[in-house]
Protein backbone atom coordinates (compact mmCIF):
# COMPACT_ATOMS: atom_id res chain seq x y z
CA UNK A 1 0.00 0.00 0.00
CA UNK A 2 2.70 2.44 1.00
CA UNK A 3 4.90 1.67 -1.98
CA UNK A 4 2.00 2.28 -4.37
CA UNK A 5 0.35 5.32 -2.76
CA UNK A 6 3.10 7.25 -1.01
CA UNK A 7 5.02 9.91 -3.00
CA UNK A 8 8.77 10.22 -2.85
CA UNK A 9 8.50 12.59 0.11
CA UNK A 10 5.28 11.12 1.44
CA UNK A 11 6.13 11.53 5.08
CA UNK A 12 5.92 15.31 4.63
CA UNK A 13 2.79 15.17 2.47
CA UNK A 14 -0.37 15.98 4.47
CA UNK A 15 -2.47 14.05 1.93
CA UNK A 16 -0.62 10.82 2.71
CA UNK A 17 -1.31 8.21 5.28
CA UNK A 18 -3.98 7.42 7.82
CA UNK A 19 -6.85 9.52 6.44
CA UNK A 20 -6.38 8.17 2.93
CA UNK A 21 -6.08 4.62 4.26
CA UNK A 22 -9.31 5.08 6.23
CA UNK A 23 -11.17 6.36 3.13
CA UNK A 24 -9.80 3.54 0.98
CA UNK A 25 -10.33 0.57 3.29
CA UNK A 26 -13.24 1.72 5.39
CA UNK A 27 -11.92 1.44 8.93
CA UNK A 28 -11.96 4.27 11.50
CA UNK A 29 -9.49 7.01 10.78
CA UNK A 30 -8.50 7.40 14.41
CA UNK A 31 -7.44 3.76 14.74
CA UNK A 32 -5.54 3.73 11.47
CA UNK A 33 -3.91 6.98 12.42
CA UNK A 34 -2.55 5.45 15.63
CA UNK A 35 -0.88 2.44 13.95
CA UNK A 36 0.37 4.38 10.93
CA UNK A 37 1.78 7.25 12.99
CA UNK A 38 3.46 4.78 15.32
CA UNK A 39 5.20 3.12 12.38
CA UNK A 40 6.10 6.55 11.00
CA UNK A 41 7.68 7.45 14.31
CA UNK A 42 9.84 4.30 14.32
CA UNK A 43 10.73 5.02 10.71
CA UNK A 44 11.91 8.56 11.49
CA UNK A 45 14.01 7.17 14.36
CA UNK A 46 15.65 4.76 11.93
CA UNK A 47 14.50 1.69 13.79
CA UNK A 48 12.57 0.18 10.86
CA UNK A 49 11.86 0.80 7.20
CA UNK A 50 8.11 1.26 6.78
CA UNK A 51 8.41 0.92 3.00
CA UNK A 52 8.83 -2.82 3.49
CA UNK A 53 5.34 -3.28 5.04
CA UNK A 54 1.96 -3.36 3.31
CA UNK A 55 -1.48 -2.22 4.50
CA UNK A 56 -2.29 -5.60 6.11
CA UNK A 57 0.37 -4.93 8.75
CA UNK A 58 -1.33 -1.63 9.63
CA UNK A 59 -4.65 -3.44 10.07
CA UNK A 60 -3.07 -6.13 12.24
CA UNK A 61 -1.35 -3.56 14.43
CA UNK A 62 -4.66 -1.74 14.85
CA UNK A 63 -6.29 -4.97 15.98
CA UNK A 64 -3.67 -5.32 18.71
CA UNK A 65 -4.60 -2.03 20.34
CA UNK A 66 -2.15 0.73 21.32
CA UNK A 67 -0.21 -1.36 23.85
CA UNK A 68 -0.10 -4.44 21.63
CA UNK A 69 1.10 -2.43 18.64
CA UNK A 70 3.93 -0.90 20.67
CA UNK A 71 4.81 -4.33 22.06
CA UNK A 72 4.96 -5.92 18.57
CA UNK A 73 7.05 -3.11 17.08
CA UNK A 74 9.45 -3.12 20.04
CA UNK A 75 9.99 -6.87 19.65
CA UNK A 76 10.60 -6.40 15.93
CA UNK A 77 13.13 -3.60 16.49
CA UNK A 78 15.12 -5.78 18.89
CA UNK A 79 15.93 -8.14 16.00
CA UNK A 80 18.62 -7.51 13.39
CA UNK A 81 16.41 -7.03 10.34
CA UNK A 82 19.32 -7.03 7.89
CA UNK A 83 19.27 -10.82 7.77
CA UNK A 84 15.50 -11.12 7.31
CA UNK A 85 14.31 -11.41 3.73
CA UNK A 86 10.58 -11.14 4.38
CA UNK A 87 10.32 -8.48 7.07
CA UNK A 88 6.59 -8.11 6.55
CA UNK A 89 6.03 -11.80 7.21
CA UNK A 90 8.36 -11.71 10.20
CA UNK A 91 6.45 -8.81 11.78
CA UNK A 92 3.22 -10.64 10.97
CA UNK A 93 4.40 -13.58 13.08
CA UNK A 94 5.27 -11.27 16.00
CA UNK A 95 1.83 -9.64 15.80
CA UNK A 96 0.14 -13.05 15.90
CA UNK A 97 2.17 -13.98 18.98
CA UNK A 98 1.22 -10.73 20.69
CA UNK A 99 -2.45 -11.11 19.83
CA UNK A 100 -2.64 -14.76 20.87
CA UNK A 101 0.10 -15.61 23.36
CA UNK A 102 -1.73 -18.79 24.42
CA UNK A 103 -2.80 -20.83 21.37
CA UNK A 104 -6.01 -22.78 21.60
CA UNK A 105 -4.20 -26.10 21.22
CA UNK A 106 -2.52 -25.65 24.61
CA UNK A 107 -4.19 -27.51 27.45
CA UNK A 108 -6.26 -25.36 29.76
CA UNK A 109 -5.84 -25.30 33.52
CA UNK A 110 -7.17 -28.47 35.10
CA UNK A 111 -7.24 -30.35 31.80
CA UNK A 112 -6.10 -33.96 32.13
CA UNK A 113 -5.35 -35.71 28.83
CA UNK A 114 -6.82 -39.17 28.38
CA UNK A 115 -4.41 -42.03 29.08
CA UNK A 116 -2.50 -43.29 26.06
CA UNK A 117 -2.93 -47.03 25.61
CA UNK A 118 0.37 -48.79 26.10
CA UNK A 119 1.72 -50.88 23.28
CA UNK A 120 1.73 -54.60 23.98
CA UNK A 121 5.05 -55.83 25.26
CA UNK A 122 6.57 -58.29 22.80
CA UNK A 123 8.23 -61.39 24.19
CA UNK A 124 11.99 -61.71 23.85
CA UNK A 125 12.94 -65.01 22.32
CA UNK A 126 15.69 -67.18 23.70
CA UNK A 127 18.68 -67.11 21.37
CA UNK A 128 20.53 -70.46 21.20
CA UNK A 129 24.29 -70.26 21.82
CA UNK A 130 26.35 -69.83 18.69
CA UNK A 131 23.51 -68.30 16.69
CA UNK A 132 24.20 -65.67 14.06
CA UNK A 133 22.10 -62.58 13.44
CA UNK A 134 20.60 -64.35 10.42
CA UNK A 135 19.33 -67.18 12.70
CA UNK A 136 17.81 -64.62 15.08
CA UNK A 137 16.25 -62.72 12.19
CA UNK A 138 14.60 -65.89 10.93
CA UNK A 139 13.54 -66.86 14.46
CA UNK A 140 11.67 -63.58 15.04
CA UNK A 141 10.22 -63.70 11.53
CA UNK A 142 8.80 -67.23 12.09
CA UNK A 143 7.37 -66.14 15.46
CA UNK A 144 5.45 -63.33 13.72
CA UNK A 145 7.20 -60.61 15.72
CA UNK A 146 8.62 -58.93 12.62
CA UNK A 147 8.59 -59.13 8.84
CA UNK A 148 12.11 -59.57 7.51
CA UNK A 149 10.91 -58.77 3.97
CA UNK A 150 10.73 -55.10 5.03
CA UNK A 151 14.54 -54.98 5.41
CA UNK A 152 16.37 -54.32 2.15
CA UNK A 153 19.84 -55.32 1.03
CA UNK A 154 21.53 -52.23 2.48
CA UNK A 155 20.35 -53.17 5.98
CA UNK A 156 21.69 -56.69 5.58
CA UNK A 157 25.01 -55.25 4.42
CA UNK A 158 25.13 -52.96 7.46
CA UNK A 159 24.42 -55.88 9.77
CA UNK A 160 27.26 -57.80 8.13
CA UNK A 161 29.69 -55.06 9.17
CA UNK A 162 28.79 -55.45 12.85
CA UNK A 163 30.14 -58.15 15.14
CA UNK A 164 27.62 -60.94 15.68
CA UNK A 165 26.68 -59.90 19.27
CA UNK A 166 25.95 -56.32 18.17
CA UNK A 167 24.08 -57.49 15.06
CA UNK A 168 21.90 -59.75 17.23
CA UNK A 169 21.23 -56.81 19.58
CA UNK A 170 20.11 -54.73 16.60
CA UNK A 171 17.69 -57.44 15.45
CA UNK A 172 16.27 -57.86 18.98
CA UNK A 173 15.80 -54.09 19.40
CA UNK A 174 14.06 -53.89 16.03
CA UNK A 175 11.75 -56.83 16.79
CA UNK A 176 10.79 -55.33 20.17
CA UNK A 177 9.56 -52.06 18.61
CA UNK A 178 5.94 -51.08 18.00
CA UNK A 179 5.64 -51.22 14.21
CA UNK A 180 2.28 -49.42 14.19
CA UNK A 181 4.14 -46.12 14.70
CA UNK A 182 7.00 -46.84 12.27
CA UNK A 183 6.52 -45.64 8.71
CA UNK A 184 10.02 -46.44 7.42
CA UNK A 185 11.21 -49.81 8.82
CA UNK A 186 14.56 -49.64 7.01
CA UNK A 187 15.26 -46.14 8.33
CA UNK A 188 14.34 -47.27 11.85
CA UNK A 189 16.69 -50.25 11.62
CA UNK A 190 19.41 -48.00 10.20
CA UNK A 191 19.09 -45.76 13.26
CA UNK A 192 19.50 -48.76 15.57
CA UNK A 193 22.62 -49.90 13.72
CA UNK A 194 24.16 -46.41 13.78
CA UNK A 195 23.48 -46.05 17.50
CA UNK A 196 25.20 -49.38 18.15
CA UNK A 197 28.21 -48.25 16.12
CA UNK A 198 28.41 -45.02 18.13
CA UNK A 199 28.03 -46.96 21.35
CA UNK A 200 30.86 -49.29 20.40
CA UNK A 201 33.05 -46.32 19.52
CA UNK A 202 32.24 -44.50 22.77
CA UNK A 203 32.58 -47.48 25.10
CA UNK A 204 35.49 -49.14 23.39
CA UNK A 205 33.55 -52.21 22.29
CA UNK A 206 35.48 -52.25 19.04
CA UNK A 207 38.23 -53.87 21.12
CA UNK A 208 36.17 -57.07 21.01
CA UNK A 209 37.33 -57.53 17.40
CA UNK A 210 40.77 -59.15 17.46
CA UNK A 211 43.19 -58.19 14.67
CA UNK A 212 46.48 -59.78 13.73
CA UNK A 213 49.35 -58.29 15.78
CA UNK A 214 51.00 -56.50 12.85
CA UNK A 215 47.66 -55.21 11.57
CA UNK A 216 46.86 -53.85 15.03
CA UNK A 217 50.32 -52.28 15.17
CA UNK A 218 49.78 -50.42 11.88
CA UNK A 219 46.33 -49.28 13.01
CA UNK A 220 47.74 -47.98 16.31
CA UNK A 221 50.48 -46.17 14.36
CA UNK A 222 47.87 -44.42 12.21
CA UNK A 223 46.08 -43.28 15.37
CA UNK A 224 49.32 -42.04 16.96
CA UNK A 225 50.22 -40.07 13.83
CA UNK A 226 46.83 -38.33 13.94
CA UNK A 227 45.71 -39.75 10.60
CA UNK A 228 42.53 -41.07 12.22
CA UNK A 229 41.09 -40.63 15.70
CA UNK A 230 40.75 -43.55 18.09
CA UNK A 231 37.03 -42.75 18.42
CA UNK A 232 36.64 -43.11 14.64
CA UNK A 233 37.92 -46.70 14.58
CA UNK A 234 34.66 -48.49 15.22
CA UNK A 235 33.80 -52.18 15.14
CA UNK A 236 32.74 -52.00 11.48
CA UNK A 237 36.23 -50.92 10.37
CA UNK A 238 37.88 -53.57 12.52
CA UNK A 239 35.58 -56.27 11.19
CA UNK A 240 36.44 -55.33 7.62
CA UNK A 241 40.19 -55.40 8.41
CA UNK A 242 39.86 -58.72 10.24
CA UNK A 243 38.11 -60.23 7.20
CA UNK A 244 41.17 -59.53 5.03
CA UNK A 245 44.37 -61.49 4.87
CA UNK A 246 46.90 -59.91 7.28
CA UNK A 247 49.21 -58.98 4.40
CA UNK A 248 46.35 -57.28 2.55
CA UNK A 249 45.21 -55.48 5.72
CA UNK A 250 48.75 -54.16 6.22
CA UNK A 251 48.74 -52.87 2.63
CA UNK A 252 45.41 -51.16 3.28
CA UNK A 253 46.73 -49.34 6.35
CA UNK A 254 49.99 -48.50 4.57
CA UNK A 255 48.02 -46.86 1.76
CA UNK A 256 45.88 -45.06 4.34
CA UNK A 257 49.01 -43.76 6.10
CA UNK A 258 49.79 -41.71 2.98
CA UNK A 259 46.70 -39.60 3.71
CA UNK A 260 46.96 -35.93 4.59
CA UNK A 261 44.67 -35.70 7.67
CA UNK A 262 43.70 -32.10 6.88
CA UNK A 263 42.45 -33.00 3.39
CA UNK A 264 39.96 -35.72 4.43
CA UNK A 265 36.81 -34.86 6.35
CA UNK A 266 35.30 -38.36 6.53
CA UNK A 267 38.34 -40.44 7.47
CA UNK A 268 36.46 -43.67 8.37
CA UNK A 269 34.68 -43.53 5.02
CA UNK A 270 37.97 -42.97 3.21
CA UNK A 271 39.52 -45.97 4.97
CA UNK A 272 36.51 -48.12 4.04
CA UNK A 273 36.92 -47.07 0.40
CA UNK A 274 40.55 -48.28 0.45
CA UNK A 275 39.41 -51.59 1.94
CA UNK A 276 36.82 -51.97 -0.81
CA UNK A 277 39.42 -51.21 -3.47
CA UNK A 278 41.71 -53.93 -2.15
CA UNK A 279 38.82 -56.40 -2.00
CA UNK A 280 38.12 -55.69 -5.65
CA UNK A 281 41.73 -56.48 -6.50
CA UNK A 282 42.70 -52.87 -7.29
CA UNK A 283 45.27 -52.20 -4.60
CA UNK A 284 46.56 -49.03 -6.22
CA UNK A 285 46.69 -47.08 -9.46
CA UNK A 286 49.88 -48.46 -10.92
CA UNK A 287 51.33 -48.64 -14.37
CA UNK A 288 51.34 -52.43 -14.04
CA UNK A 289 49.84 -54.91 -11.61
CA UNK A 290 52.00 -56.65 -9.02
CA UNK A 291 51.98 -60.40 -8.52
CA UNK A 292 50.37 -61.51 -5.27
CA UNK A 293 53.26 -63.90 -4.52
CA UNK A 294 55.90 -61.17 -4.64
CA UNK A 295 53.72 -58.84 -2.55
CA UNK A 296 53.27 -61.48 0.15
CA UNK A 297 56.99 -62.33 0.16
CA UNK A 298 58.02 -58.68 0.61
CA UNK A 299 55.61 -58.08 3.49
CA UNK A 300 56.63 -61.35 5.15
CA UNK A 301 60.26 -60.25 4.95
CA UNK A 302 59.46 -56.86 6.48
CA UNK A 303 57.49 -58.50 9.29
CA UNK A 304 60.41 -60.83 10.00
CA UNK A 305 62.86 -57.93 10.34
CA UNK A 306 60.35 -55.95 12.39
CA UNK A 307 59.85 -58.85 14.81
CA UNK A 308 63.64 -59.06 15.19
CA UNK A 309 63.75 -55.35 16.09
CA UNK A 310 65.90 -54.40 13.10
CA UNK A 311 63.44 -51.87 11.65
CA UNK A 312 60.05 -50.26 12.25
CA UNK A 313 57.75 -51.47 9.50
CA UNK A 314 55.17 -48.77 10.24
CA UNK A 315 57.58 -46.15 8.88
CA UNK A 316 56.91 -47.36 5.31
CA UNK A 317 53.81 -46.16 3.55
CA UNK A 318 51.97 -47.79 0.67
CA UNK A 319 54.16 -46.17 -2.00
CA UNK A 320 57.32 -47.71 -0.53
CA UNK A 321 55.71 -51.15 -0.31
CA UNK A 322 54.66 -50.94 -3.96
CA UNK A 323 58.14 -49.85 -5.02
CA UNK A 324 59.67 -52.79 -3.16
CA UNK A 325 57.20 -55.18 -4.75
CA UNK A 326 58.14 -54.06 -8.26
CA UNK A 327 61.73 -55.18 -7.66
CA UNK A 328 62.93 -58.78 -7.85
CA UNK A 329 62.78 -60.36 -4.44
CA UNK A 330 66.56 -60.47 -4.05
CA UNK A 331 66.85 -56.76 -4.93
CA UNK A 332 64.01 -55.86 -2.54
CA UNK A 333 65.74 -57.72 0.31
CA UNK A 334 68.99 -55.91 -0.55
CA UNK A 335 67.16 -52.56 -0.35
CA UNK A 336 65.71 -53.44 3.05
CA UNK A 337 69.13 -54.53 4.36
CA UNK A 338 70.73 -51.32 3.06
CA UNK A 339 68.08 -49.34 4.92
CA UNK A 340 68.72 -51.25 8.15
CA UNK A 341 72.49 -50.69 8.23
CA UNK A 342 72.13 -46.93 7.63
CA UNK A 343 72.43 -44.40 10.46
CA UNK A 344 68.89 -43.10 10.95
CA UNK A 345 69.71 -40.41 13.50
CA UNK A 346 70.10 -37.69 10.85
CA UNK A 347 67.37 -38.91 8.50
CA UNK A 348 64.19 -36.85 8.70
CA UNK A 349 62.24 -38.47 5.88
CA UNK A 350 62.57 -42.25 6.24
CA UNK A 351 60.32 -42.97 3.26
CA UNK A 352 62.29 -40.60 1.05
CA UNK A 353 65.54 -42.25 2.12
CA UNK A 354 64.15 -45.69 1.29
CA UNK A 355 62.88 -44.39 -2.04
CA UNK A 356 66.42 -43.30 -2.95
CA UNK A 357 67.78 -46.76 -2.17
CA UNK A 358 65.11 -48.39 -4.35
CA UNK A 359 65.84 -46.05 -7.27
CA UNK A 360 69.55 -46.88 -7.10
CA UNK A 361 68.87 -50.60 -7.04
CA UNK A 362 66.57 -50.38 -10.04
CA UNK A 363 69.58 -49.34 -12.13
CA UNK A 364 72.05 -51.58 -10.32
CA UNK A 365 73.62 -54.07 -12.78
CA UNK A 366 73.29 -56.99 -10.38
CA UNK A 367 69.58 -56.29 -9.82
CA UNK A 368 68.99 -55.95 -13.55
CA UNK A 369 70.84 -59.19 -14.15
CA UNK A 370 68.82 -60.98 -11.46
CA UNK A 371 65.57 -59.76 -12.97
CA UNK A 372 66.69 -60.67 -16.48
CA UNK A 373 67.57 -64.19 -15.34
CA UNK A 374 63.89 -64.75 -14.42
CA UNK A 375 62.76 -64.12 -18.02
CA UNK A 376 61.91 -66.99 -20.30
CA UNK A 377 64.66 -67.53 -22.92
CA UNK A 378 62.28 -66.78 -25.82
CA UNK A 379 61.07 -63.60 -24.12
CA UNK A 380 64.63 -62.52 -23.34
CA UNK A 381 65.65 -63.08 -26.96
CA UNK A 382 62.73 -60.99 -28.21
CA UNK A 383 63.56 -58.20 -25.72
CA UNK A 384 67.19 -58.19 -26.89
CA UNK A 385 65.91 -57.87 -30.45
CA UNK A 386 63.78 -54.88 -29.47
CA UNK A 387 66.87 -53.23 -27.91
CA UNK A 388 68.98 -53.89 -31.01
CA UNK A 389 66.31 -52.45 -33.32
CA UNK A 390 66.15 -49.29 -31.22
CA UNK A 391 62.60 -49.73 -29.94
CA UNK A 392 63.83 -49.28 -26.36
CA UNK A 393 67.19 -48.42 -24.82
CA UNK A 394 68.98 -50.95 -22.69
CA UNK A 395 69.25 -48.43 -19.87
CA UNK A 396 65.45 -48.08 -19.75
CA UNK A 397 65.02 -51.80 -18.99
CA UNK A 398 65.50 -51.55 -15.25
CA UNK A 399 64.97 -54.27 -12.68
CA UNK A 400 61.35 -53.29 -12.00
CA UNK A 401 60.34 -53.48 -15.68
CA UNK A 402 62.07 -56.85 -16.18
CA UNK A 403 60.54 -58.30 -13.02
CA UNK A 404 57.08 -57.23 -14.12
CA UNK A 405 57.56 -58.70 -17.58
CA UNK A 406 58.76 -61.95 -16.02
CA UNK A 407 55.52 -62.22 -14.02
CA UNK A 408 53.57 -62.88 -17.25
CA UNK A 409 53.29 -66.25 -18.93
CA UNK A 410 55.89 -66.62 -21.72
CA UNK A 411 53.24 -66.62 -24.48
CA UNK A 412 51.57 -63.48 -23.15
CA UNK A 413 54.94 -61.76 -22.56
CA UNK A 414 55.85 -62.49 -26.18
CA UNK A 415 52.54 -60.98 -27.31
CA UNK A 416 53.22 -57.87 -25.24
CA UNK A 417 56.68 -57.34 -26.72
CA UNK A 418 55.42 -57.98 -30.25
CA UNK A 419 52.67 -55.40 -29.78
CA UNK A 420 55.22 -52.97 -28.37
CA UNK A 421 57.58 -53.42 -31.33
CA UNK A 422 54.80 -53.12 -33.92
CA UNK A 423 53.64 -49.86 -32.36
CA UNK A 424 57.08 -48.36 -33.11
CA UNK A 425 56.73 -45.42 -30.67
CA UNK A 426 59.29 -43.13 -32.33
CA UNK A 427 57.62 -40.02 -30.91
CA UNK A 428 57.41 -41.43 -27.37
CA UNK A 429 60.21 -40.33 -25.07
CA UNK A 430 59.34 -42.61 -22.13
CA UNK A 431 59.32 -45.92 -23.97
CA UNK A 432 59.59 -47.90 -20.75
CA UNK A 433 56.38 -46.25 -19.55
CA UNK A 434 54.74 -47.06 -22.89
CA UNK A 435 55.68 -50.73 -22.46
CA UNK A 436 54.33 -50.65 -18.91
CA UNK A 437 51.02 -49.29 -20.19
CA UNK A 438 50.74 -52.26 -22.58
CA UNK A 439 51.42 -54.65 -19.70
CA UNK A 440 48.80 -52.89 -17.62
CA UNK A 441 46.25 -53.27 -20.39
CA UNK A 442 46.95 -56.99 -20.58
CA UNK A 443 46.57 -57.29 -16.81
CA UNK A 444 43.17 -55.63 -16.94
CA UNK A 445 42.06 -57.80 -19.88
CA UNK A 446 42.69 -60.87 -17.75
CA UNK A 447 39.74 -59.90 -15.53
CA UNK A 448 39.54 -59.16 -11.80
CA UNK A 449 42.07 -61.23 -9.94
CA UNK A 450 41.00 -63.05 -6.83
CA UNK A 451 42.44 -61.67 -3.58
CA UNK A 452 45.58 -63.38 -2.23
CA UNK A 453 44.77 -66.73 -0.67
CA UNK A 454 41.55 -67.15 -2.68
CA UNK A 455 41.22 -70.45 -4.52
CA UNK A 456 39.24 -71.01 -7.71
CA UNK A 457 35.60 -71.65 -6.83
CA UNK A 458 32.68 -73.02 -8.86
CA UNK A 459 31.26 -69.51 -9.05
CA UNK A 460 34.45 -68.10 -10.58
CA UNK A 461 34.68 -71.01 -13.01
CA UNK A 462 31.07 -70.56 -14.12
CA UNK A 463 31.62 -66.81 -14.37
CA UNK A 464 34.60 -67.43 -16.67
CA UNK A 465 32.52 -69.84 -18.79
CA UNK A 466 29.76 -67.26 -19.29
CA UNK A 467 32.37 -64.61 -20.13
CA UNK A 468 34.03 -66.86 -22.71
CA UNK A 469 30.61 -67.66 -24.19
CA UNK A 470 29.98 -63.95 -24.72
CA UNK A 471 27.02 -63.76 -22.32
CA UNK A 472 28.39 -60.68 -20.54
CA UNK A 473 31.60 -58.88 -19.66
CA UNK A 474 33.00 -60.20 -16.38
CA UNK A 475 35.24 -57.12 -16.07
CA UNK A 476 32.19 -55.05 -15.13
CA UNK A 477 31.57 -57.18 -12.04
CA UNK A 478 33.63 -56.16 -9.02
CA UNK A 479 35.16 -58.44 -6.42
CA UNK A 480 32.54 -57.61 -3.77
CA UNK A 481 29.76 -59.01 -5.98
CA UNK A 482 31.77 -62.16 -6.66
CA UNK A 483 32.26 -62.65 -2.91
CA UNK A 484 28.50 -62.27 -2.36
CA UNK A 485 27.92 -64.96 -4.98
CA UNK A 486 30.42 -67.26 -3.30
CA UNK A 487 28.71 -66.69 0.06
CA UNK A 488 25.48 -68.24 -1.23
CA UNK A 489 24.73 -71.97 -0.80
CA UNK A 490 25.69 -74.39 -3.59
CA UNK A 491 23.62 -73.61 -6.64
CA UNK A 492 22.67 -70.11 -5.49
CA UNK A 493 25.61 -68.34 -7.12
CA UNK A 494 25.24 -70.15 -10.44
CA UNK A 495 21.48 -69.52 -10.42
CA UNK A 496 22.09 -65.79 -9.92
CA UNK A 497 24.60 -65.75 -12.77
CA UNK A 498 22.12 -67.52 -15.07
CA UNK A 499 19.46 -64.91 -14.33
CA UNK A 500 22.01 -62.15 -14.82
CA UNK A 501 23.16 -63.58 -18.16
CA UNK A 502 19.55 -63.92 -19.40
CA UNK A 503 18.78 -60.23 -18.79
CA UNK A 504 18.83 -57.52 -21.44
CA UNK A 505 22.02 -55.66 -20.53
CA UNK A 506 21.39 -52.87 -23.02
CA UNK A 507 18.85 -51.26 -20.67
CA UNK A 508 20.91 -51.71 -17.48
CA UNK A 509 23.12 -48.83 -16.38
CA UNK A 510 24.55 -50.27 -13.16
CA UNK A 511 25.52 -53.90 -13.74
CA UNK A 512 26.82 -54.44 -10.20
CA UNK A 513 23.65 -52.97 -8.68
CA UNK A 514 21.50 -55.15 -10.94
CA UNK A 515 23.43 -58.25 -9.88
CA UNK A 516 23.10 -57.23 -6.23
CA UNK A 517 19.34 -57.05 -6.68
CA UNK A 518 19.27 -60.60 -8.07
CA UNK A 519 21.31 -61.88 -5.12
CA UNK A 520 19.00 -60.18 -2.62
CA UNK A 521 15.89 -61.63 -4.29
CA UNK A 522 17.38 -65.12 -4.18
CA UNK A 523 18.21 -64.63 -0.52
CA UNK A 524 14.62 -63.64 0.23
CA UNK A 525 13.44 -66.70 -1.66
CA UNK A 526 15.58 -68.94 0.47
CA UNK A 527 19.24 -68.74 -0.51
CA UNK A 528 20.67 -67.31 2.69
CA UNK A 529 24.25 -67.54 3.93
CA UNK A 530 25.95 -70.95 3.69
CA UNK A 531 24.18 -73.61 5.70
CA UNK A 532 21.28 -71.25 6.43
CA UNK A 533 18.82 -71.80 3.64
CA UNK A 534 15.79 -69.90 4.90
CA UNK A 535 12.58 -70.46 2.94
CA UNK A 536 10.23 -67.64 3.81
CA UNK A 537 6.96 -67.23 1.91
CA UNK A 538 6.48 -68.74 -1.55
CA UNK A 539 6.55 -66.15 -4.33
CA UNK A 540 3.28 -64.83 -5.60
CA UNK A 541 1.74 -66.05 -8.83
CA UNK A 542 2.98 -62.94 -10.62
CA UNK A 543 6.61 -63.51 -9.58
CA UNK A 544 9.22 -64.31 -12.15
CA UNK A 545 11.01 -66.87 -9.98
CA UNK A 546 8.98 -69.78 -11.29
CA UNK A 547 9.80 -68.88 -14.88
CA UNK A 548 12.77 -70.16 -16.87
CA UNK A 549 15.90 -67.99 -16.98
CA UNK A 550 14.93 -66.59 -20.36
CA UNK A 551 11.73 -65.15 -18.89
CA UNK A 552 13.53 -63.01 -16.27
CA UNK A 553 11.66 -59.78 -15.62
CA UNK A 554 13.51 -56.91 -17.28
CA UNK A 555 14.13 -53.55 -15.56
CA UNK A 556 11.06 -51.40 -15.69
CA UNK A 557 8.83 -54.29 -16.77
CA UNK A 558 6.63 -56.21 -14.36
CA UNK A 559 7.16 -56.11 -10.63
CA UNK A 560 10.96 -56.23 -10.60
CA UNK A 561 12.80 -52.98 -9.96
CA UNK A 562 15.78 -54.15 -12.02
Amino acid sequence: FFSENMPKHGLDNPGYGPAKAARTYGYPATTAQGAAELMEKYHREGRLDMYKFDESIVKDLDACGPEGAVRALELFCEVDASGIRNQSGFLKGIINKVRNPFPCNRPKDGFVPPPVPEAPVKPKLQVPPGSTYWDVLKQYNDAGLMDMKQLDASIISDLDTLPQPQAIRAVEAYAAADFSNIRNPCGFMKTIINSLKMEESAEGKADDVVLAPMVQLHLDSAVQKGIIGSHQVDAAIKCQLAALEPNVAIRVLADFSMTDPSSISNKPGFLMSIIKRHKMGRSATLGVAISAENSKAIIDTLQEYHAAGKLDMTEFDGAILRDLETLPHSAAVKAIESYMVADHTHIRNRCGFMKGIINLLRKDPSSVAAAGAELDPAVKKLLDSAVEQGHIAEGQCDAALLATLASFEPAEATTILTEFMEAAPTSVQNKAGFLCSIMKRHREAAGPAAPPGTNTTPVREFLKQLHDAGKFDMHKMDECIIQDLEAMPPGGGTRALELYAAADHASIRNMSGFMKGIINKLRREGFGPPGQRVPIDPPSSGSSWGQPPGAWTQPGKGKGKG
